[in-house]
């Protein structure tokens, strides 16, 4: 890099946040929004925010106005909190189809919808995402929380928005003559290498022989040769391959890996906004690619609007469709149309699992639309696709499972089984070389000697299946939390799918922990945060509802587990949140723990799911419950089956201060 560049990267500002104390308003510091501010924290100053009101008031303002017109039509909305947050509750079903309910729908409960300070736009997070199966922790906290903030609540989106990363155009980079710096020939060979031997192997959808010849014509001057949607393309791999490869040293020509990563990730954007509307594989290939750097920059909801630009351009150019002028076989695509089946068939693999990570329906349509040939099975790089392909099409199974109409349990019950079954099926199908070690947790020495793009599809396929098992069995683990188990009838109906949801939890935490101990690669791959801290969740809400005495020191050390994952990622701003909440809940925990040492459990019942030690207001929800007429339970609404569960564990108190205010 030229010091007129690196004097140019200097001088340019930085957007403001959405909200500074006057501390760092007065020192013109970046001010990180938290109460108190590291800033503040670290001066010994008061911290101070005087415009906090006004940035109430107009978020508020821009709630209401977007929300006038739809008001009419989309149901019951929740009302405006004092931070601008809005919960939605929308009728899906218009025609009677729940009647024969009495509880609520599994769709109107524990949806997230909230206007993000930080860019004023509405963010939805629907009942499979991990913001709106953590959002009840803001509105429900248990008396353990208290004091840990000062009161001030906090947007849920904006505790856990990255505001580091705000992929916006800047005035002058237009003007840049890329083709004086080689199209940042010397730092390339680094972020290439780092993109084709780590993420690639997860989505295999660029041939690097053919990208790293079409990257000489730029290198080489003859960059006249290549569309600009393959420029696109180039950035946004550089992009990705700066974010996630391991650095030796802090910096790289005056920039460490979030400077460069986004430095790229800008000259994709404007790049992309150069040519509009194109519908070639390139552009589609740097959606995809430019959504990974959102996923792994943890700002899921970009990523979701980048993927969706991705398939609507496919749609439009009919890559999903295979053409009747050419006659492909289905086992093997010819040459020609390998690049655009493989393109087409990740995308529709990776928009399945961002949709489903944020509750969100995803934009491919009906299956049916979709006949353009797989690419092969086969023991090479590329055979993930058509595995995970078949992967999503579960997902999808599992998403429609959790926003069905109520159920009877036992029904619940049976469905989720057979959908477990699918997904034993699929594990058993794969080829020998990627197919997760389910009940091993450590790679024996025969695996160790695998191919790396085979342990790496390996071990993500692995965390796909136990973070899937997670969200399918997750409505029992609330079911069971909010009715104690106080009922030895059908205690043991939810025993086997707790047990499961639990069990998922448990190996996700130690499976992540062991790949950040043997695995150095694995601690960049940031999206890995959100596995963790899913599972994470789960422990401490069994723990806090369901656990045995016997249970309960192991479930500790899983959260300390978690925050040792969590602490590896420290160089992630999010990560850091993440493990400041769940340092706050371990410490609450440890301490309730000790307390009960001096007391005697309250126990319920002589059955085995009786012998639960119930604290506090669990012991008297459960006094409550056996005092009430016993339900017919396998007539049961079970209402509560979407994932925003933590609303029942923890009940609200409202004198509780905000858990996310730290």
């Amino acid at each position: 890099m030229s010091g007129s560049e690196t004097l140019e990267a200097t001088r340019r500002k930085r957007p403001r946040a959405a909200r500074a104390c006057v501390f760092c308003r007065e020192k013109k510091y970046r001010c990180d929004e938290l109460e108190p501010c590291g800033k503040c924290k670290k001066s010994n100053k008061p911290c101070v925010y005087e415009n906090a009101a006004s940035l109430r008031e107009r978020i508020n303002s821009v709630s209401q106005s977007r929300l006038a017109a739809p008001k009419q039509s989309t149901g019951r909305l929740g009302r405006f909190a004092k931070d601008g947050r809005v919960t939605v509750r929308v009728d899906p079903c218009p025609n009677p189809c729940n009647d024969d309910n009495d509880g609520p729908s599994s769709n109107q409960v524990g949806e997230l919808s909230e206007i993000n300070p930080h860019t004023l736009n509405r963010e939805f997070h629907g009942p499979t995402s991990s913001l709106a199966f953590l959002a009840a922790l803001q509105r429900r906290v248990p008396d353990e929380f208290d004091g840990l903030t000062d009161g001030r609540q906090q947007s849920l989106v904006s505790a856990f928005h990255n505001d580091s990363f705000l992929p916006q155009t800047i005035a002058d980079a237009g003007n840049q003559s890329l083709r004086q710096h080689r199209y940042y020939f010397r730092q390339s060979q680094f972020f290439l290498d780092a993109y084709f031997q780590n993420l690639h192997y997860i989505h295999p959808i660029i041939d690097r022989a053919e990208f790293l010849s079409r990257c000489e014509d730029l290198w080489f001057e003859r960059s006249a040769k290549q569309p600009q949607s393959f420029v696109a393309l180039y950035f946004a791999v550089m992009a990705l391959g700066a974010l996630t490869r391991e650095w030796d040293a802090a910096l790289l020509d005056g920039l460490g890996r979030f400077g460069w990563s986004r430095k790229m990730f800008e000259q994709a954007s404007l790049t992309m906004g150069g040519s509009p509307f194109q519908t070639d594989i390139e552009t589609v290939q740097a959606s995809i690619i430019m959504a990974k750097v959102c996923q792994n920059e943890l700002n899921p909801h970009l990523a979701y609007m980048y993927l969706g630009i991705a398939v609507r351009t496919s749609l439009s150019a009919g890559h999903n469709r295979q053409s009747q002028a050419v006659h492909d076989s289905v086992s093997s695509p010819p040459t020609e149309g390998l690049s655009i089946s493989k393109t087409w068939w990740g995308l529709y693999s990776l928009e399945v699992e961002m949709s489903f990570a944020l509750g969100r329906p995803d934009s491919l349509g009906p299956d049916l639309y979709h006949n353009r040939a797989m690419p092969p099975i086969d023991d090479t790089g590329t055979g993930i696709i058509t595995p995970m392909v078949e992967f999503a099409r579960i997902v999808r199974e599992v998403s429609s499972f959790v926003f069905l109409p109520a159920r009877p349990i036992s029904q619940r019950i049976k469905h989720a089984d057979e959908i477990e079954g699918g997904m034993e099926q699929w594990v058993n199908s794969l080829p020998d070389l990627i197919r997760p070690q389910l009940h091993d947790l450590s790679d024996s020495l025969g695996t160790m000697t695998d191919a790396n793009w085979a342990k790496k599809q390996r071990h993500t396929l692995q965390f796909r299946y136990f973070n899937v098992k997670m969200v399918l069995f997750r409505p029992f683990l609330l079911y069971a939390a909010r009715t104690q188990r106080s009922s030895t009838e059908w205690a043991a109906e939810l025993d086997q799918p707790v047990s499961k949801c639990v069990s998922a939890a448990r190996s996700t935490i130690r499976f992540m922990h062991h790949m950040y101990c043997s695995a150095t690669y694995f601690r960049t791959w940031w999206y890995n945060l959100n596995y963790t801290l899913y599972a994470a969740t789960i422990i401490v809400g069994y723990l806090n509802k369901l656990a045995s005495e016997t249970e309960r020191s192991e479930l500790l050390g899983l959260i300390s587990m978690s925050i040792e994952i969590l602490n590896a990622m420290d160089e992630h701003v999010v990560a850091k949140k993440a493990s400041a909440i769940l340092q706050q809940a371990s410490a609450h925990m440890q301490r309730r723990e000790e307390d009960a040492d001096q007391e005697p459990p309250q126990q319920l019942g002589n059955g085995e799911h009786g012998s639960r030690i119930l604290n506090g207001r669990s012991a008297n929800a459960a006094t409550e419950a056996s005092e009430s007429p016993a339900p017919d339970l396998f007539l049961d609404s079970f209402g509560d089956v979407n994932l925003d569960f933590m609303s029942q564990l923890f009940p609200w108190d409202e004198s509780t201060s905000s858990f996310w205010d730290i």
